[in-house]
């Protein structure tokens, strides 16, 4: 059984108490109004494993049921916990770790057998793959070589398309800067509308001294 958290901040201040409430052991019974399996009422489930966030950054702690201890998994950093609960509740508490996902397992439960699981995958004999929206192909299944140089030429075009359209972009824009930057052959030359600006205050100034 698994029980997920969705918090709404990456910092609450609900943390602490939600990891007070969690529990190693789970009763169905106790968190569901029915349980219609027998054995689900009976059987008591153990916390295994746990993935925290904490600071944009996702960790783990798992239980070894071999050595009974309680490991922490941070990216390839594994440390040794402790052997209760407690130690795991502690150092999420003290490291601000938000649970995320818990992982319940019946301590009394036989594991799958593969025994009576499929020994091939079947597959449709027959596909049809539309690329770009304009090549629609049909092709049989088991043929790997008829589809890996159609495929490749179809996923090599675009790359070189966009090669091409990137160069060009950048010869335009170096031709752009270079044409901005290069001075006018007769000198620097002002727009037209700031050669109004100027020459409109000196004709305000007239009309007002024949005024």
């Amino acid at each position: 059984v698994t029980i997920g958290f969705v918090w709404d901040a990456e910092q609450s201040d609900l943390t602490d108490d939600v990891i007070r409430s969690i529990g190693p052991r789970l009763n169905l019974c106790g968190l569901f109004n029915r349980v219609t399996d027998e054995n689900a009422k009976r059987s008591e489930l153990h916390l295994v494993g746990m993935i925290c966030f904490s600071s944009k950054h996702y960790s783990a702690f798992a239980f070894h049921t071999k050595s009974s201890k309680w490991m922490f998994f941070d990216d390839a950093t594994v440390k040794e916990i402790g052997s209760k609960w407690k130690d795991v509740a502690s150092k999420c508490i003290r490291g601000h770790y938000q649970p995320l996902l818990l992982f319940y397992t019946n301590p009394e439960g036989s594991p799958v057998s593969n025994e009576d699981a499929p020994r091939q995958t079947t597959m449709c004999p027959r596909y049809r793959a539309q690329v770009n929206g304009d090549v629609t192909m049909k092709l049989p299944l088991g043929s790997p070589n008829l589809l890996q140089e159609p495929f490749m030429e179809i996923l090599q075009r675009p790359g070189e398309t966009l090669k091409k359209d990137r160069g060009h972009r950048r010869t335009e824009q170096h031709k752009e800067t270079t044409r901005s930057s290069s001075p006018p052959e007769n000198g620097p030359r002002l727009p037209t509308e700031k050669i109004k600006s100027y020459l409109h205050p000196e004709k305000s100034s007239s009309h007002s001294s024949r005024g």
